[in-house]
């Protein structure tokens, strides 16, 4: 269409890099669980070790074939968390308390984590958002998670 697109791709580029380092201070070497996270629960747990989480605990219903590849990735950054069945969070607060989980992310009683001081980051898909914009708004919730346990 012969539209220049640089600019906003620039500046969408340098907006969601300010939001990683917004996330990596906000959650940096916090230990996480991941649950049945819309996506892909070892896509999220490959992306909070990207900002600086430390995924202890992923809880799933399903494997996938993607996933081979994301727990690839994982055990490529020395990370090697549990795995286990999805279940409710109240029923998994001593396993969380044990693990010294700070940041959970997936669906979840907010108020059940709140009370474990755990930050919750739940799983909205950014469907609607592109590239960019999808890294900035994910790490913008990674951020928002992880300031309240601190």
């Amino acid at each position: 269409l012969g539209v220049d697109l640089s600019v906003q791709v620039a500046a969408a580029g340098e907006a969601a890099r300010r939001s990683m380092a917004t996330a990596r201070a906000a959650v940096a070497g916090m230990r996480a669980a991941v649950a049945a996270f819309s996506g892909g629960t070892l896509g999220a747990a490959r992306f909070l070790a990207e900002v600086g989480a430390q995924p202890a605990l992923l809880l799933t219903s399903h494997l996938s074939r993607q996933d081979a590849r994301e727990r690839d990735a994982l055990l490529a950054r020395g990370f090697d968390p549990l795995v286990g069945l999805a279940r409710g969070t109240a029923q998994l607060a001593p396993l969380l308390r044990s693990l010294g989980i700070k940041l959970y992310a997936g669906h979840g009683d907010r108020y059940s984590l709140a009370g474990l001081g755990i930050g919750h980051l739940h799983p909205e898909p950014p469907r609607a958002r592109w590239g960019y914009e999808a890294a900035r708004w994910a790490a913008d919730a990674v951020a928002a998670a992880g300031r309240p346990s601190r």
